[in-house]
């Protein structure tokens, strides 16, 4: 698999705050990989970047002090997904950030993206010399197919209509192609990185980082109720 030579360097403007482009195809503060965008967001602006944030749409307000414009709604009036399908629907938001980007060449950085909305982006990117980097928040695409695969086959279960983890070409094409285009991979753990080592990445477009947690949302309770009874738990994600 070819990959990139070129250097990569996301803070070129020592002197100054790193100026982000923050492409986020999905609803911006929902639920699972939408509040993590979020909380990156809310993260950078913290750390002292200058942060411009494209999203599909909003569930919540944005970060304080980022500048945060939707590319599937305007005001109330927005897109519903279901009207055109996941992957049109990103594809779109993708064609509004690629074309957006050429009017910010020396605005920008550095470009963060997410997963099947960010091949024309990506591309742009390149071509206007625009470093990028992938949000990789999972393992390879076509090793979690081929794992869920195998452990349904053993078994003996089908996944549902549209599951995510169902083998699908079209979403494999894609995310196969942003990988080789995007300058780095985020990858949250040493087993992702592996899973990409496996398929031929080479360790220098494969960066680690780490997801916290919200201690304001989650912390252990002040005291335990001596009267109550059953299985204490608990639970750790990664």
């Amino acid at each position: 698999m070819s990959q990139r030579t070129e250097s990569f360097d996301p803070m070129p403007r020592w002197d100054k705050p790193v100026r982000v482009l923050y492409s986020f195809p999905h609803k911006l503060g929902a639920d699972r990989i939408c509040y993590t965008a979020w909380q990156q967001v809310d993260g950078l602006v913290k750390a002292g970047a200058e942060v411009h944030v494209l999203t599909g749409s909003l569930a919540r307000p944005g970060p304080a002090g980022a500048e945060v414009q939707t590319t599937l709604a305007r005001g109330k009036i927005r897109l519903p997904y279901k009207v055109l399908g996941s992957m049109r629907t990103f594809a779109l938001h993708d064609y509004v950030v690629a074309r957006r980007i050429e009017n910010l060449v020396g605005k920008i950085d550095i470009i963060h993206t997410w997963p099947q909305g960010a091949l024309r982006t990506l591309k742009s990117a390149a071509k206007l010399g625009i470093p990028t980097v992938l949000e990789r928040c999972n393992a390879h695409t076509r090793f979690g197919y081929e794992v869920v695969l195998k452990e349904c086959q053993r078994l003996g279960v089908m996944l549902p209509p549209g599951h995510e983890s169902a083998f699908n070409e079209d979403v494999l094409q894609v995310e196969e192609e942003e990988f080789r285009l995007a300058d780095r991979l985020l990858c949250p753990s040493d087993f992702v990185v592996q899973t990409f080592r496996d398929r031929g990445f080479e360790p220098e477009k494969l960066a680690r980082h780490i997801y916290g947690y919200d201690e304001k949302a989650h912390y252990p309770a002040q005291a335990t109720d001596p009267e109550r009874k059953g299985l204490n738990m608990l639970f750790v994600a990664k």
